[in-house]
């Protein structure tokens, strides 16, 4: 990259009008002087603006283009109006740039504009314009278009894309997530009350509106504590013991499936023949679901573990324990499939690369190393520790373990996406998780979700850029496979002087910015197809029971970790795809002898 410039820097107004606006920065050696408004001086001397001609020739050829939306705030007589614009940025290189050198300098420049956003125009055209005063001499010109999105065109975009509002209405359907995520555990009524910040009264109420729907039910002998059932499946049976069961049985299973999210054990539950369910449960919180069966040629057992991820010691231990109690019970296994969600890695790549194999929402990731012949990089990678700078205390990097079975059966099947059997399988085991689950639900929540695939960035202050994916003609999904990741969540000690920022939204933001930085560096190092909320606890039990062939296979909801709030609607339907794929797989896996 020059820093020594060689030629004048041109700013001319292309289109000017209160909802559209195109300007070109171009370098030029010769000037026609009639159509300069102002020469820079002192810091900026080499800096032309031209005036406003009125003259639109469109930009037909260009190598790059990125486009984005944000908002903007409008002020107004009584009150202030928030407005979506879209932005397009153009880039034209000097003849012979490279294509790869072409993406690393836009690559570059979008990033330095989202890292810390300009709010107003004036200072989004500066930033462009030092851009092009100071650097990047292989870029001949930039053609920044923005103008206010038309109601067709615009995206849903929240203030804050990956925490709950400050305030939100409760409603039985939050009481019924609760109860989802702790299953098999049940709950207490002043847990879910103190946890939905309302009254016990009015929880009563969400669960008596639940009991009707037969969606849960009070625990028995229990302190006032309830339980998410499932009573739709005539074919499955529920049992609640608080003694020891005998798992031994002539036709014991040999494939283990773990999931976190009661929707991905419905999923599964539902392409598994011949199944019956048994629930163990125990007042001290370490219950137990066993859904046992047939898919294809093999007897399996599905569990769903309580909670998700490895973001704290008691989440880790549960999910480990969870683990170590299934493979105990059931000795037999050879081969275990960890179901679940995650978030495609934002590959800024892929924003100027339309040919590029990105990972999109409703596609699903089976882990992997980066090739089968690579043995040396992991299937699955986890960030469990952050490093700090000695000098600053800030965060600056962190500490990984790596995960990599020895038997890479399961991730071989699924990589064979040219097999058209496969594929349709895939597609046809899907529809029918779907139209089965849509059958007993009121809101057909299984069905792939209306809402763009959109690329959402963090620009600090909750806010963010959306960037509509660069592949929006590919309307199926497909099965990716290669390495996946996790990382533990930055967690601030209050009793760290050096980082106690002055209020909490700050303290909030940093954090936010620092472990977005880290999380972009992790995944380039490592290649990572999809990030994860965490499955070391998970692996690490695997791994400890000696049983050498498993796989992560993950379901896409967003582009974080597939647990935030924008990533819920797509759950089920990733569930759906995660569950078909693994009945595709298992119909092809050898029966174990």
């Amino acid at each position: 990259m020059s820093t020594e410039r060689h030629s004048l820097v041109v700013l001319k107004p292309i289109i000017r009008s209160p909802t559209h606006n195109v300007i070109r920065i171009e370098r030029e050696q010769d000037l026609n002087t009639d159509e300069i408004l102002h020469i820079a001086g002192g810091d900026h001397a080499g800096v032309i603006v031209n005036k406003f001609t009125g003259t639109y020739n469109p930009l037909e050829e260009y190598d790059l283009l990125i486009n984005f939306s944000v908002w903007l705030t409008i002020p107004g007589e009584k009150s202030d109006e928030k407005r979506q614009e879209i932005r397009y940025i153009k880039f034209v290189f000097n003849d012979g740039i490279e294509k790869e050198l072409q993406h690393e300098y836009a690559e570059k420049i979008f990033k330095d504009i989202i890292i810390s956003f300009p709010r107003d125009y004036l200072t989004f055209i500066k930033r462009m314009l030092r851009t092009m005063e100071n650097n990047y001499e292989e870029i001949k010109m930039i053609e920044i278009d923005m103008k206010f999105a038309d109601e067709d065109e615009a995206i849903e975009m929240p203030n804050d894309y990956d925490s709950e509002p400050s305030y939100i209405e409760v409603t039985s359907g939050h009481v019924q997530e609760l109860l989802e995520h702790a299953f098999p555990n049940s709950l207490k009524v002043c847990d879910m009350a103190n946890a939905l910040k309302c009254t016990e009264e009015e929880i009563n109420n969400f669960l008596m509106e639940l009991t009707q729907k037969s969606i849960v039910e009070k625990v028995e002998n229990a302190d006032n504590e309830w339980i998410r059932v499932e009573k739709r499946h005539i074919d499955q049976t529920i049992a609640f013991k608080k003694q020891g069961e005998n798992f031994d049985g002539k036709e014991q299973p040999t494939i283990a499936i773990i999931t976190s999210l009661y929707s991905e054990k419905k999923a599964i539950d539902t392409v598994i023949e011949n199944r019956h369910t048994f629930h163990k449960y125990r007042a001290s919180g370490e219950s137990n679901v066993y859904t046992t069966g047939n898919i294809g040629p093999h007897r399996v057992v599905a569990t769903k573990l309580p909670g998700i991820g490895d973001g704290n010691f008691n989440a880790y231990i549960s999910a480990s324990g969870g683990t170590t109690r299934l493979l105990g019970n059931y000795q037999n296994v050879n081969h275990v499939i960890i179901l679940g969600a995650a978030g495609a890695v934002l590959n800024f790549s892929n924003v100027f690369d339309s040919n590029v194999n990105s990972v999109k929402l409703g596609d699903v990731v089976v882990s992997n190393s980066r090739t089968f012949s690579d043995k040396e990089s992991p299937s699955y990678v986890y960030a469990n520790k952050y490093t700090t700078d000695r000098n600053t205390d800030e965060y600056n990097g962190y500490i990984s373990s790596l995960w990599h079975p020895s038997d890479t059966i399961l991730a071989q099947i699924a990589s064979q996406t040219n097999d058209a059997s496969l594929m349709n399988d895939w597609e046809t085991f899907t529809q029918e998780i779907i139209d089965t689950l849509n059958e007993s639900s009121e809101d057909n929540c299984f069905s792939k979700p209306n809402e763009a695939d959109v690329l959402k960035v963090p620009v600090g202050g909750g806010n963010f850029v959306a960037i509509p994916h660069q592949n929006p003609q590919r309307t199926t999904s497909k099965v990716h496979v290669g390495p996946i990741g996790g990382m533990r969540p930055i967690i601030e000690n209050d009793n760290d002087c050096s980082k106690n920022m002055a209020n909490d939204s700050i303290n909030t933001e940093y954090i936010k910015t620092i472990y977005y930085n880290l999380k972009e560096k992790f995944a380039k190092e490592h290649q990572l197809k999809a990030i994860d909320a965490g499955a070391e606890s998970v692996i690490s039990a695997i791994q400890g029971s000696c049983i050498g062939s498993w796989s992560l296979v993950r379901g896409i909801t967003d582009y974080q970790n597939g647990m935030s709030r924008s990533g819920r609607v797509w759950q089920p339907y990733a569930a759906a795809r995660a569950a078909g794929l693994v009945k595709a797989i298992l119909e092809r896996l050898p029966p174990s002898h």
